[in-house]
């Protein structure tokens, strides 16, 4: 330790030497858990931005090798908790989407619960929305709730046009979906590219559980319109979808509404026009009155 403290003295061999592997001694320290030496390179200001052969930064280094107390001391000193840098097939990632990634939960919340110096780092954690995304496709449970906490855009979209709630309810991980649906903030008429909200994105991949969970939040969620002037009650009729037209029963929408259109068309006209018996019997047996007219009467 003493030699330690001798070399520490010099600032340019802290700035140039490497070992043999071509490893800094921030990264020398780092690896072998050296939490006092990795505090004195700091106060000497040493680079902390240089990445090792593998292309991992200090921060990660330290995390990734689970010493939060080095992380910690990095973070002090003004580390960049963001530090981007290639991740996966070329693509450009922060090193909390690459905590993401690796399904390492423990380091994604550490990066979310401590920014840098001014805020410098908790930009992914508060409005960024790849992070949250990716953790609703990968069912990270414990960082969503992490993020959500951290003021993360619930109603973010991704390039598609999805938002975190689309892409639970598409990944079926029921427990993300009833997280995010108790956020005050949520916007459930939120449309991805494809028009789909997500209870429209529950129906289409047959998520019944969520559907459910997102009409006990807004219960007209089912009566929503599409450009056509159909809900899914029209839509379910017209495609035949049984199983969707009996799920819509159970939850009692309206079988009187009509197709905001030149016709008037209600679900019944609609089943009876395609010969749709099963559906047209079905709808008769929850109560659908035969006698309604549409706009040719």
């Amino acid at each position: 330790m003493f030699s330690i403290k001798i070399l520490l003295k010099f600032n340019e061999v802290i700035s140039i030497h490497r070992t043999p592997d071509n490893e800094t001694c921030l990264q020398l320290a780092i690896k072998n858990r050296l939490t006092v030496v990795v505090e004195a390179l700091c106060q000497k200001g040493v680079d902390m931005s240089i990445s090792d052969a593998s292309g991992n930064a200090p921060l990660w280094l330290a995390l990734d090798g689970g010493d939060e107390d080095i992380a910690s001391i990095l973070v002090r000193y003004g580390v960049d908790t963001d530090s981007w840098g290639e991740g996966p097939e070329g693509c450009y990632q922060t090193l909390l989407h690459k905590a993401i990634d690796e399904n390492n939960q423990s380091v994604a919340c550490f990066l979310i619960q401590r920014p840098g110096p001014g805020g410098r780092g908790g930009e992914e954690a508060r409005d960024q929305a790849s992070p949250l995304h990716l953790c609703c496709q990968w069912g990270l449970e414990d960082v969503v709730r992490t993020l959500v906490e951290h003021g993360a855009n619930i109603n973010a979209k991704d390039s598609e046009g999805k938002t975190p709630l689309h892409v639970a309810i598409e990944n079926s991980h029921h427990s993300i979906t009833c997280l995010l649906l108790c956020h005050p903030g949520l916007d459930l008429s939120i449309r991805d590219k494809s028009s789909l909200t997500p209870f429209a994105s529950a129906m289409s991949c047959k998520n019944e559980r969520a559907a459910r969970a997102i009409l006990d939040k807004m219960p007209t969620a089912a009566e929503q319109y599409d450009k056509r002037g159909r809900n899914f009650l029209h839509l379910a009729v017209e495609k035949g979808d049984l199983e969707a037209i009996l799920f819509l029963l159970s939850v009692g929408v309206d079988l009187g509404s009509r197709v905001r259109d030149a016709s008037q068309a209600t679900p019944l006209h609609l089943a009876a026009e395609r010969g749709l018996e099963l559906p047209l019997r079905n709808l008769l047996l929850a109560g659908a009155r035969p006698d309604e007219r549409d706009a040719h009467r």
